[in-house]
Protein backbone atom coordinates (compact mmCIF):
# COMPACT_ATOMS: atom_id res chain seq x y z
CA UNK A 1 0.00 0.00 0.00
CA UNK A 2 2.75 2.22 0.86
CA UNK A 3 4.62 1.69 -2.43
CA UNK A 4 1.24 2.43 -4.27
CA UNK A 5 0.37 5.67 -2.90
CA UNK A 6 4.47 6.76 -3.13
CA UNK A 7 3.84 5.85 -7.10
CA UNK A 8 0.13 7.86 -7.23
CA UNK A 9 1.99 11.13 -5.49
CA UNK A 10 5.07 10.59 -7.71
CA UNK A 11 3.15 10.08 -10.90
CA UNK A 12 0.28 12.86 -9.90
CA UNK A 13 2.11 15.23 -7.48
CA UNK A 14 -0.96 17.80 -6.83
CA UNK A 15 -3.27 15.29 -5.61
CA UNK A 16 -2.66 15.85 -1.88
CA UNK A 17 -3.45 19.68 -2.36
CA UNK A 18 -6.59 21.14 -1.36
CA UNK A 19 -9.19 20.88 -3.55
CA UNK A 20 -9.94 23.38 -6.09
CA UNK A 21 -13.09 23.84 -8.43
CA UNK A 22 -12.63 27.21 -10.84
CA UNK A 23 -9.74 28.28 -8.50
CA UNK A 24 -12.02 28.02 -5.40
CA UNK A 25 -10.79 25.71 -2.42
CA UNK A 26 -13.41 22.71 -1.77
CA UNK A 27 -13.65 22.71 2.02
CA UNK A 28 -13.52 19.74 3.42
CA UNK A 29 -15.14 18.97 7.31
CA UNK A 30 -12.91 17.06 9.18
CA UNK A 31 -12.69 13.32 9.14
CA UNK A 32 -14.60 11.42 11.36
CA UNK A 33 -15.56 8.02 11.68
CA UNK A 34 -17.34 5.67 13.78
CA UNK A 35 -15.20 3.03 15.32
CA UNK A 36 -17.33 0.78 17.33
CA UNK A 37 -16.50 -2.53 16.84
CA UNK A 38 -20.07 -3.19 15.65
CA UNK A 39 -21.14 0.22 14.30
CA UNK A 40 -17.93 -0.09 11.71
CA UNK A 41 -19.57 -3.03 10.16
CA UNK A 42 -22.25 -0.99 8.66
CA UNK A 43 -22.03 1.40 5.44
CA UNK A 44 -22.26 4.65 7.02
CA UNK A 45 -20.37 7.32 5.03
CA UNK A 46 -18.81 10.13 6.70
CA UNK A 47 -19.35 13.40 6.17
CA UNK A 48 -18.03 15.84 3.40
CA UNK A 49 -18.42 18.33 0.84
CA UNK A 50 -20.98 17.98 -1.04
CA UNK A 51 -19.24 20.00 -3.68
CA UNK A 52 -16.65 17.97 -6.12
CA UNK A 53 -13.78 18.65 -9.16
CA UNK A 54 -12.97 16.85 -12.02
CA UNK A 55 -10.03 14.82 -12.13
CA UNK A 56 -8.26 12.74 -9.54
CA UNK A 57 -7.76 13.28 -5.72
CA UNK A 58 -6.78 11.26 -2.99
CA UNK A 59 -6.79 11.57 0.86
CA UNK A 60 -5.46 9.46 3.35
CA UNK A 61 -6.88 8.97 7.05
CA UNK A 62 -5.44 7.06 10.07
CA UNK A 63 -8.07 6.99 13.08
CA UNK A 64 -7.89 5.60 16.48
CA UNK A 65 -10.56 4.29 19.22
CA UNK A 66 -10.20 2.90 22.91
CA UNK A 67 -13.75 1.03 23.76
CA UNK A 68 -15.19 0.36 27.35
CA UNK A 69 -18.51 -0.57 26.71
CA UNK A 70 -20.70 -2.94 28.97
CA UNK A 71 -24.61 -3.07 28.16
CA UNK A 72 -27.10 -5.53 28.65
CA UNK A 73 -30.69 -5.89 28.15
CA UNK A 74 -33.59 -9.10 27.72
CA UNK A 75 -32.24 -9.59 24.08
CA UNK A 76 -28.56 -9.15 24.22
CA UNK A 77 -25.36 -8.22 25.98
CA UNK A 78 -22.38 -6.11 24.23
CA UNK A 79 -19.08 -6.01 26.05
CA UNK A 80 -16.38 -4.09 24.78
CA UNK A 81 -12.86 -3.46 25.37
CA UNK A 82 -10.13 -2.62 23.74
CA UNK A 83 -8.48 -0.28 20.90
CA UNK A 84 -9.60 0.02 17.13
CA UNK A 85 -6.65 1.73 14.65
CA UNK A 86 -7.88 1.68 11.02
CA UNK A 87 -5.95 3.41 7.84
CA UNK A 88 -7.86 4.19 5.34
CA UNK A 89 -7.27 6.41 1.52
CA UNK A 90 -9.77 7.34 -0.10
CA UNK A 91 -10.02 7.82 -3.82
CA UNK A 92 -12.21 10.56 -5.95
CA UNK A 93 -12.58 10.79 -9.72
CA UNK A 94 -14.31 13.86 -11.28
CA UNK A 95 -16.14 12.39 -14.21
CA UNK A 96 -17.29 15.37 -14.83
CA UNK A 97 -18.26 19.35 -12.98
CA UNK A 98 -21.79 17.03 -11.64
CA UNK A 99 -20.53 13.46 -11.63
CA UNK A 100 -17.85 11.61 -9.40
CA UNK A 101 -16.65 8.16 -8.66
CA UNK A 102 -15.36 7.45 -5.70
CA UNK A 103 -13.58 4.45 -3.38
CA UNK A 104 -12.91 4.12 0.53
CA UNK A 105 -10.39 1.28 1.03
CA UNK A 106 -9.14 0.91 4.54
CA UNK A 107 -7.56 -1.82 6.83
CA UNK A 108 -8.51 -2.51 10.48
CA UNK A 109 -6.32 -3.45 13.73
CA UNK A 110 -8.23 -4.55 16.67
CA UNK A 111 -5.62 -5.13 19.99
CA UNK A 112 -5.28 -4.48 23.59
CA UNK A 113 -4.21 -0.73 22.49
CA UNK A 114 -1.36 1.27 24.87
CA UNK A 115 -3.90 4.16 26.37
CA UNK A 116 -5.34 2.26 29.19
CA UNK A 117 -2.66 3.36 32.04
CA UNK A 118 -2.99 7.36 30.26
CA UNK A 119 -6.86 7.20 30.40
CA UNK A 120 -6.78 5.70 34.25
CA UNK A 121 -4.53 8.37 35.40
CA UNK A 122 -6.78 11.30 33.86
CA UNK A 123 -9.87 9.89 35.71
CA UNK A 124 -7.52 9.30 38.70
CA UNK A 125 -5.96 12.99 38.64
CA UNK A 126 -9.71 15.05 37.70
CA UNK A 127 -11.54 12.57 40.51
CA UNK A 128 -13.97 11.42 37.46
CA UNK A 129 -15.43 8.31 37.53
CA UNK A 130 -13.97 5.52 34.91
CA UNK A 131 -17.15 3.25 34.36
CA UNK A 132 -15.54 0.45 35.67
CA UNK A 133 -12.18 0.63 33.54
CA UNK A 134 -9.69 0.45 36.68
CA UNK A 135 -11.21 -3.05 37.67
CA UNK A 136 -10.32 -4.42 34.40
CA UNK A 137 -7.00 -5.79 33.26
CA UNK A 138 -5.17 -2.65 31.33
CA UNK A 139 -4.36 -3.30 27.43
CA UNK A 140 -6.11 -6.30 26.99
CA UNK A 141 -8.53 -7.00 23.76
CA UNK A 142 -12.34 -8.66 24.07
CA UNK A 143 -15.10 -7.95 21.87
CA UNK A 144 -17.90 -9.97 22.65
CA UNK A 145 -21.52 -10.20 21.43
CA UNK A 146 -24.19 -12.46 22.79
CA UNK A 147 -27.81 -12.39 22.04
CA UNK A 148 -30.74 -14.93 21.69
CA UNK A 149 -29.36 -17.44 18.99
CA UNK A 150 -26.08 -15.09 18.16
CA UNK A 151 -22.36 -15.68 20.27
CA UNK A 152 -19.61 -13.46 18.37
CA UNK A 153 -16.43 -13.28 20.78
CA UNK A 154 -12.65 -11.71 19.86
CA UNK A 155 -10.42 -11.96 22.70
CA UNK A 156 -7.20 -11.98 20.38
CA UNK A 157 -5.31 -9.49 18.33
CA UNK A 158 -6.42 -9.12 14.95
CA UNK A 159 -5.27 -7.10 11.59
CA UNK A 160 -6.00 -6.79 8.03
CA UNK A 161 -8.30 -5.50 5.37
CA UNK A 162 -11.51 -4.27 5.99
CA UNK A 163 -15.00 -3.82 4.01
CA UNK A 164 -14.42 -1.80 0.80
CA UNK A 165 -16.62 1.01 -0.25
CA UNK A 166 -18.02 2.28 -4.08
CA UNK A 167 -19.60 5.84 -4.51
CA UNK A 168 -21.30 7.44 -6.91
CA UNK A 169 -22.16 11.48 -6.58
CA UNK A 170 -24.31 13.87 -8.12
CA UNK A 171 -23.65 17.35 -7.78
CA UNK A 172 -27.37 19.13 -8.69
CA UNK A 173 -27.57 22.18 -6.74
CA UNK A 174 -23.60 24.56 -6.92
CA UNK A 175 -24.04 28.22 -6.01
CA UNK A 176 -21.42 30.36 -4.21
CA UNK A 177 -23.17 29.58 -0.88
CA UNK A 178 -24.88 26.74 -1.14
CA UNK A 179 -24.13 22.77 -2.66
CA UNK A 180 -26.15 20.03 -2.81
CA UNK A 181 -25.69 16.67 -4.09
CA UNK A 182 -26.80 12.93 -4.39
CA UNK A 183 -25.20 9.48 -3.69
CA UNK A 184 -25.70 5.65 -3.68
CA UNK A 185 -23.15 3.59 -2.37
CA UNK A 186 -22.25 -0.05 -2.32
CA UNK A 187 -20.00 -2.04 0.44
CA UNK A 188 -18.36 -4.85 -0.33
CA UNK A 189 -17.84 -7.88 2.01
CA UNK A 190 -14.73 -8.37 1.65
CA UNK A 191 -13.58 -7.87 5.45
CA UNK A 192 -12.87 -10.75 7.24
CA UNK A 193 -16.41 -11.77 9.64
CA UNK A 194 -14.44 -13.87 11.99
CA UNK A 195 -11.75 -11.31 13.06
CA UNK A 196 -14.31 -8.69 13.28
CA UNK A 197 -13.07 -6.74 10.18
CA UNK A 198 -16.18 -6.94 8.13
CA UNK A 199 -19.89 -7.40 8.40
CA UNK A 200 -19.64 -10.40 6.15
CA UNK A 201 -22.16 -9.00 4.02
CA UNK A 202 -23.04 -6.35 1.11
CA UNK A 203 -24.76 -2.78 1.96
CA UNK A 204 -26.49 -0.41 -0.11
CA UNK A 205 -27.25 3.11 1.09
CA UNK A 206 -28.19 6.38 -0.25
CA UNK A 207 -27.07 9.77 1.03
CA UNK A 208 -28.05 14.02 0.20
CA UNK A 209 -25.28 16.03 1.14
CA UNK A 210 -25.26 19.75 1.89
CA UNK A 211 -22.35 22.48 2.18
CA UNK A 212 -22.72 26.21 2.16
CA UNK A 213 -20.54 29.36 3.30
CA UNK A 214 -21.10 31.76 6.47
CA UNK A 215 -23.07 34.74 5.55
CA UNK A 216 -20.96 37.01 7.02
CA UNK A 217 -17.46 37.79 6.92
CA UNK A 218 -15.91 34.52 9.25
CA UNK A 219 -14.36 31.68 6.83
CA UNK A 220 -16.71 29.66 8.43
CA UNK A 221 -18.32 26.83 6.22
CA UNK A 222 -21.35 24.28 7.25
CA UNK A 223 -21.81 20.54 6.17
CA UNK A 224 -25.01 18.29 6.46
CA UNK A 225 -26.28 15.13 5.39
CA UNK A 226 -29.07 12.47 6.27
CA UNK A 227 -29.71 9.09 4.16
CA UNK A 228 -30.32 5.38 4.42
CA UNK A 229 -28.55 2.67 3.98
CA UNK A 230 -29.58 -1.38 3.59
CA UNK A 231 -27.49 -3.56 5.37
CA UNK A 232 -26.86 -7.13 4.33
CA UNK A 233 -27.60 -10.23 7.01
CA UNK A 234 -24.05 -10.40 8.92
CA UNK A 235 -23.22 -13.62 10.49
CA UNK A 236 -21.38 -11.21 13.42
CA UNK A 237 -25.20 -9.97 14.32
CA UNK A 238 -27.35 -12.91 13.67
CA UNK A 239 -31.40 -12.40 14.25
CA UNK A 240 -31.00 -9.06 16.60
CA UNK A 241 -29.82 -6.94 13.28
CA UNK A 242 -31.96 -4.03 11.69
CA UNK A 243 -32.18 -4.12 8.17
CA UNK A 244 -32.22 -0.54 7.48
CA UNK A 245 -30.41 2.27 9.25
CA UNK A 246 -30.92 5.99 8.99
CA UNK A 247 -28.37 8.68 9.38
CA UNK A 248 -27.83 12.26 9.87
CA UNK A 249 -24.96 14.12 10.66
CA UNK A 250 -24.45 18.38 10.95
CA UNK A 251 -20.36 19.50 11.01
CA UNK A 252 -18.17 23.46 10.45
Amino acid sequence: MVRLLRRLMSAFPGLLLPLTVSGEVIHEPLWVENLSPLAQLVALPSQRSADIKEGLSVSVHTDIATHLVSQASERERVFFDGETQKQSVNLRWGLSPQWELSAHLSSIKHDGGFVDAYVNRWHDFFGMSDGGRSTLPEDQIRFQFDGIEQQSLLDRPVSGQSDSTLELSYVAERQQALQIAYAVGYKASNGSSERWLGSGAEDLYGVARFSGAHQGDLPLYWHGQFGVTRAGESSLLGAQQKDWFWFTGLSA
